[in-house]
Parts: structure tokens; sequence; C-alpha cells
């Protein structure tokens, strides 16, 4: 067998740039380290001579020509599926009035393509119900950096003057994340609780969004874009990620990483996390506001799933999704009668 050459594409990726921390960009950017560490061949650079195209589409504007071009030149086309026409909408401001063009849009896609990669067992069924044929490989994404559980913590502690137990998030401020059911929640804890990541901007402003924030209570901190993450995720000490639909959540990966216990919103996509085990979920308000104050009151508790977290979080190591991303690729190139 000759070694393998993929090309990581994601559709709009120096846009994404421009708004920090994005999920797409960074499942990508790993998959990339985790195919480079099960000896596969890596570029994104679609001018470059390879054998399968790994497509991450986010506006499903571009990425059609995309794959035309990638067959055009004998190439074979496995679509990343990150988003479901649930998570595409509630996103930013016109998001629901132009959700209709892009679901037929995302369905062309899918259905075009030699193989689909799904992050989750959710998207997997998702796409069942969507009447997407064809082979779809589930392979979860991956994190891992050794940086992640070495952050300075007193950075950012000492800038948003932060005390005590801490809840935090870390996202775009959009409404879809969560970012209400934060403020409300902090609204009803002494605690103080702050939110990382950018303000919605240009044509993924969210006006929603702005207004939860600058309404939010005075125990509540949007820092917006910070330059450290790894300092971020060390200033906290409860990952509270509330958010209202997700395909996977690398974010969750991260936290864990950095040796935090997680309370997450109790989501399909979330099957691979186990309640009370790798961490806490909740469904209302009322309920993450109980599991906060458990989580805050509870030391030992903390611990446990910090630890546990971090077990979990090795599932999903370069390695271990870099091997199951290189076992899909070649079924999708021997289906598609491609020999290597």
């Amino acid at each position: 067998m000759s070694r393998m050459k993929v090309c990581v594409y994601v559709e709009y990726e120096d846009t994404l740039k421009k708004y920090g921390d994005t999920g797409i960009r960074n499942s990508a950017i790993m998959a990339r380290k985790a195919l480079e560490s099960a000896g596969v061949q890596v570029t994104c650079d679609l001018g470059e001579d390879y054998d399968i195209l790994d497509l991450n589409p986010v506006a499903f504007i571009k990425a059609q020509s995309v794959l035309k071009v990638a067959r055009k030149h004998g190439r074979k086309v496995a679509v990343h599926v990150h988003t479901t026409p649930e998570n595409f909408r509630n996103s930013f401001w016109f998001a629901d009035a132009i959700a209709p063009f892009v679901d037929r849009q995302m369905l062309k896609l899918y259905r075009s393509a030699d193989g689909l990669v799904c992050v989750s067992n959710y998207v997997k069924d998702t796409l069942e119900c969507m009447g997407v044929p064809g082979k779809k490989h589930v392979v979860g994404n991956c994190f891992e950096s050794p940086d992640m559980a070495r952050g300075n913590r007193d950075r950012y502690r000492k800038k948003y003057r932060l005390e005590g137990i801490v809840p935090f998030s870390v996202g775009l401020v959009i409404p879809r994340k969560g970012i209400e059911t934060f403020v409300n929640v902090a609204g009803k804890m002494p605690n103080r609780f702050i939110w990382y990541g950018a303000l919605s901007s240009g044509i993924a402003t969210s006006f929603r969004g702005k207004k939860i924030a600058r309404n939010a209570p005075n125990n509540v901190t949007f820092a917006g874009y910070v330059d450290n993450i790894n300092d971020a995720y060390a200033s906290g000490d409860i990952f509270f990620f509330p958010s209202m639909n997700e395909t996977f959540g690398i974010v969750i990966l991260e936290a864990m990483s950095a040796g935090k216990p997680v309370l997450v919103r109790d989501l399909p996509a979330y099957d691979w996390l186990r309640d009370g085990a790798d961490c806490l979920k909740a469904k209302t308000d009322e309920e993450f506001a109980e599991k906060l104050g458990m989580l805050a009151d509870d030391e030992a508790l903390r611990s446990r799933l910090a630890a546990a977290g971090k077990a979990k979080a090795g599932e999903y190591s370069l390695g271990k999704v870099g091997a199951k991303l290189r076992e899909a690729y070649e079924h999708i190139l021997n289906e598609s009668g491609r020999k290597q």
C-alpha cells in the first residue's frame, strides 16, 4: 500500500481565522495533526497532488464547486460533517432567513460525496433522517495539547478580578451557544462567571447575542477573544457549557484536557459522555443552577469529574482518532474503486 495523501480543506478558512477559535477550523487543524501522527501525508492546498479530499464545509456556498474541481482531477471526496440544518439556525443575524437555501445546498453536498465522516452518532442519525445515502463513518473530533493543563491561572483572574470558584465557558457569543442560560444561571448565584470568546461581528453578527451580553448581571464578564486559550481555561474552575445544539463539542475535550470538571446541556450529540461519570448534564436553567451549586460546594466531586474527564479526553487523542480517520479514508478510496 502506497502512502496516502489527504487534503484537509476548510471552506473559508481564512475568514474563520478572524473570529478566533472556531469549532470547525479547530477540528480540521486537529484532524491534520491526527492524520500526520497516523503516517498520512497531509496538505491544505487544493493545488497539490493528493488522493482524497477531506472537505469541511462552513457556509455551503463554495464547497460544491470545490468538490466538482476535485472530481474533475480524479480525486475522491470525503465530506467531514460538522453541521446539520438544526445547528446552522440561530447562529447569526440572518441565519434563519437563508436556512432554506443552505439546507438545500447542505443536502446536495452530502449526497454528492464519495463518503461521509460524521463527528458523532447524532450526526449520522441526522443524515439518515435527511435521506442521505452512502457509507457514513463515525469518527469523533480529537484534541491533544500538553500545554492545555499548564496555563497561567493568575493572568486572567487578576485582569478580570475573578475570585472564588469561577464557572466559565468558551465559544462565540451567539444564542445557539446557550449564552442566555449562562447569564440566567449566573443571576441566581453569588459566584463570578466569565465567558471567553469573540462577540460576533460582520456577517456573523448576532444582535440578540450582543443584547444578552450587554444586559448580563454584574457578576458576568464577557471577555471577548483572548490571545492565550490555555490561560483562559486555567483561570476558571467549572466548565459550564450550556450550548443549545452541537454536533460534538470540541471545547469539551479542551476543558477536560485542562483538568476542569464539565457541566453541559443534555444533548443527543453528547452520547459519548456519561452523566455523573465523565461530566454532569442538565436540561433546564433550574437544573444547571442546582448542579453548579453542587460542584461549587463539593471539591471532591470537582476533583473526581476532572480526573474522569482527563481519562475521557485520552480516548480522543491524536493517535487514536488519526488511525480511525485513516481507516475511514481507506474505505472510501476502496469503495470508490481507487487502488492505493
